[in-house]
């Protein structure tokens, strides 16, 4: 529990590290300049800037759509993302016989389905969108119960992908880690396969070698993207250089990239030595290594984005831990996953909530004073 209470602090205070927009100095973020393109989109008083899970999605009409969920009313918002209005709001209930869980994380199949997955209540359900935008649950299966003993804790988030196919659904998980291990390669349970006919679970491990040492939990992580014209499943490890790349109906057959940016220090992250096996040295290590961050798939242009996190700024001294915020930087990569280009200073905001659209790479820049409006940063890369 506290490795898992520290995850959850790091990852709190790295975010909150990276500033928004106002009072930066435009000039340190050249793709960040005063003069780029915006997208604004019109929130009601229901729905926050902050979201854990945005998807988007383009129909066959070439209209471009944004959802996002918003946890508090366990509700997916869709968005036109050409005019900014909120078009349709497909509520959920927690309980019942239509009850989903409390939503942390969703996907899109297609026009009209959504997966949907609890990470609280270990459950996952299919919906579909009938007539009139109304939604209905037409499966749910609950992981947990019934003599089932899983070791996993459901990872469910803009920077993990969650796959249907052939009657599966795929997913990204953190392991239960025994403490005596201290290894979640050992652990696996990186990936779980759900059956959709019986309900059964397989549980698979895309974690390297490189993790058989200890990790904190905030290198644990993985970020998955999907390219599905290639049927590849990307995975990239937060400690770990090399991009993983297999089908997931055939994840023996991996295939392995390096994606090391010219502007990381020399020499590979390494896990956490004995001396800093405590959550001080814990705390101590994250902000003072660099990482990789989530991997998106942009289809419009066939590349990847692979973000990285590197710490900046002072110290900050709670509870007796040592932080310091962290900055973001991207790699491209063609379809064959060579690096195209690499930018050192993306930007000071963090990425948990950007996306790929016809226009190029959204990243969500929040101004003050703008409570009632969600704006995207618009970048459209040369390459």
């Amino acid at each position: 529990m506290t490795r898992y209470l520290l995850a959850l602090l790091l990852f709190a205070v790295c975010a909150c590290g990276q500033s928004e927009s106002e009072g930066q100095s435009f000039s340190e973020w050249p793709y960040f300049n005063i003069d780029g393109e915006f997208q604004l989109l019109k929130l009601d008083h229901r729905t926050s800037q902050e979201s854990k899970c945005v998807r988007h999605f383009e129909d066959e009409f070439n209209n471009e759509f944004l959802f996002l969920l918003n946890s508090q009313t366990n509700s997916v918002h869709k968005f036109d993302l050409n005019s900014g209005e909120q078009v349709a709001v497909y509520e959920f209930e927690v309980q019942g016989p239509e009850g989903v869980g409390r939503l942390e994380g969703f996907d899109l199949i297609g026009n009209n389905r959504l997966v949907l997955i609890s990470e609280v209540d270990y459950r996952v359900s299919i919906a579909t969108v009938e007539q009139a935008n109304e939604v209905k649950v037409v499966q749910s299966i609950r992981l947990l119960g019934g003599g089932k003993d899983i070791r996993f804790t459901p990872l469910v988030n803009s920077n993990s992908r969650i796959i249907e196919k052939n009657g599966k659904v795929f997913f990204t998980a953190v392991p239960f880690i025994d403490p005596v291990q201290n290894s979640a390669y050992k652990a696996g349970k990186s990936l779980i396969s759900l059956n959709l006919a019986d309900s059964t679970i397989e549980e698979l491990n895309t974690y390297t070698e490189k993790y058989l040492g200890r990790w904190p939990s905030y290198y644990s992580y993985p970020s998955t993207a999907y390219n599905i014209q290639a049927e590849k499943l990307i995975t990239s490890l937060p400690g770990e250089e090399q991009l993983i790349a297999f089908n997931p109906d055939q994840i023996s057959s991996k295939s392995y990239y390096r994606a090391k940016p010219a502007y990381f220090e020399k020499g590979d992250l390494k896990p956490l030595t004995d001396e800093v096996r405590t959550d001080q040295g814990a705390s101590k290590f994250v902000t003072q290594n660099s990482s990789y961050g989530r991997i998106l798939f942009d289809s419009y242009r066939n590349v990847y984005y692979r973000f990285t996190e590197y710490p900046y700024g002072e110290s900050i001294e709670r509870r007796g831990l040592s932080y310091r915020g962290r900055i973001n930087g991207v790699i491209i990569l063609d379809q064959n996953f060579n690096i195209i280009k690499e930018v050192e200073k993306l930007t000071p905001n963090p990425v948990n909530m950007a996306f790929v659209g016809k226009k190029g790479l959204y990243i969500k820049q929040s101004m003050k004073g703008e409570e009632d409006v969600l704006r995207y940063r618009v970048i459209n890369f040369e390459l």
